[in-house]
């Protein structure tokens, strides 16, 4: 073989070897792609961008006139997780405060303020990775999380969690519905606006994050709807959910909050908070908002604390399909010899009907309704102002 040969031979075994290489790496590349758990995945990328480190907190309840004590919740994956309890005087709830994903919980002490200040204790905490809490941030994670400070606040604070309270915004509101449902010890919840699905909201993320990132996104579905707050939705019951939804909401749309309320079973409340932005009713809307918020868990906790008003029906199909409802209280004189606020919750097949009114010297009410009463809660309330022949809870 001349050398000119050899020198031939020898580039095509390289040329050869090369292309054998490049045919293995781009193997190798295709079953990564195509093995890669898009879930994990994008969780590491979303959380980085959403929940980057603001550090420990610089802003404490102190600042706004609260005494409090830190304290360290551990997860069910150890992981500790860094909070505040601020205990209310005679409070009747532990209130567990699930924050958005920004930040950390010093950003949000006013909130916590207007809570404790309804009569509640506040358990607030930092997710994982962010504040002084250790691991690092992942959004799936936020689940174990909250439900770790909800199982604390049932185990370490005494009779006053007896109930225990979601109060979540944003993710927080989302994921706490999902702990809501599945978690036993949690009594209601709150949720401010939340989203409705993982998959809806990662592109969203990434278009406002990393508009760079937002065409490489894998076709279909990436995130499985078993972690979605629309797929749990609907077991919160019998536990009662208030939805609060911002009409002009930019980051997690108001029909995303209409479609858990359509989803979810009673009891449950729903407030559309008219031309505000995300999480921004409460400061459009303080009075309003904080009075919502305080007659919800006033409903649902500070009852028990007091004599239950027992209420019978009489219910009389009319011509026109409608039903009359006659509503007695039984107990009444029991109770006061005055007009007493109350507030009727009538269940039927379709939806709940709420009604505040002053319950009379008469102990009965005729109300005509659109289908069917299926029953009848009448809770009695205290500090209210009249409205005509209303009421409002005034908060504080």
């Amino acid at each position: 073989m001349t050398n000119s040969e050899k020198q031939t031979s020898r580039a095509m075994r390289i040329t050869f070897i090369a292309i054998i290489g490049l045919a293995s790496v781009a193997i190798i590349v295709s079953i990564l792609v195509f093995s890669i758990d898009w879930e994990s995945y994008l969780d590491k990328h979303i959380s980085k961008l959403v929940m980057s480190d603001a550090g420990a907190p610089t802003v404490t309840p102190e600042s706004v006139g609260l005494s409090y004590s830190d304290v360290v919740i551990p997860s069910s994956d150890e992981i500790n997780l860094a909070g505040w309890f601020i205990p209310a005087d005679r409070a009747r709830a532990t209130i567990v405060f699930c924050r958005g994903a920004k930040g950390n919980i010093g950003f949000w002490v006013d909130m916590m303020k207007q809570l404790h200040d309804l009569g509640h204790n506040v358990l607030a905490f930092d997710y994982r990775g962010a504040g002084l809490s250790g691991g690092e941030p992942s959004l799936l994670s936020i689940e174990k999380d909250i439900s770790a400070a909800v199982d604390y606040a049932k185990a370490s604070f005494g009779p006053a969690a007896t109930r225990v309270g979601i109060f979540g915004v944003s993710i927080g509101a989302a994921v706490g519905i999902n702990v809501a449902a599945s978690n036993k010890s949690v009594d209601a919840i709150i949720a401010d606006s939340p989203f409705s699905s993982f998959a809806e909201m990662a592109p969203r993320i990434f278009k406002e994050y990393a508009p760079s990132l937002a065409s490489k996104l894998p076709e279909g579905d990436t995130f499985t709807s078993e972690r979605d707050a629309l797929t749990h939705v609907g077991s919160v019951s019998p536990k009662p959910l208030f939805i609060i939804a911002n009409e002009k909401d930019e980051v997690c749309p108001a029909e995303m909050a209409r479609r858990l309320h359509a989803k979810a079973k009673p009891p449950k409340l729903f407030w559309m908070s008219p031309g505000t932005g995300h999480i921004a009713a409460k400061d459009v809307f303080p009075t309003e908002y904080w009075a919502k918020v305080g007659e919800f868990f006033e409903k649902y906790f500070v009852r028990f604390d007091g004599p239950q008003l027992r209420v019978s029906k009489v219910v009389k199909k009319l011509p026109d399909d409608s039903y009359e409802a006659k509503l007695r209280i039984n107990n009444f004189g029991t109770l006061t010899e005055e007009d007493i606020p109350v507030a009727l919750t009538v269940s039927t097949k379709d939806r709940e009907i709420e009604r505040k009114i002053y319950f009379p010297k008469t102990k009965s009410v005729v109300l005509k309704l659109d289908s069917e009463p299926l029953n009848v809660q009448v809770m009695r309330f205290h500090h209210v102002e009249k409205r005509g022949d209303t009421w409002e809870l005034m908060p504080g």
